[in-house]
């Protein structure tokens, strides 16, 4: 069924600084794991990392509107 559709997939490559959450949460894992991990709320250890990236898109949003 999935295969049937007509799909148009595009890969980016991020850089690991520009992708720091993502870095960290990898972190978190345990390599030896295969259980999925859920999170309701991001945990304490990326809080700084996700705050600095709000106040970075909101400058970056904000310089594009002016």
């Amino acid at each position: 069924m999935l295969l049937c559709r007509n799909w148009e997939v595009c890969v980016l490559h991020v850089l690991r600084h520009d992708n720091s959450v993502v870095d960290r949460l990898v972190k978190l894992v345990n390599p030896d794991s295969t259980c999925v991990m859920y999170f309701e709320d991001p945990p304490s250890s990326i809080m700084q990392i996700l705050q600095r990236d709000v106040a970075s898109i909101s400058v970056t949003h904000d310089s594009f509107y002016m």
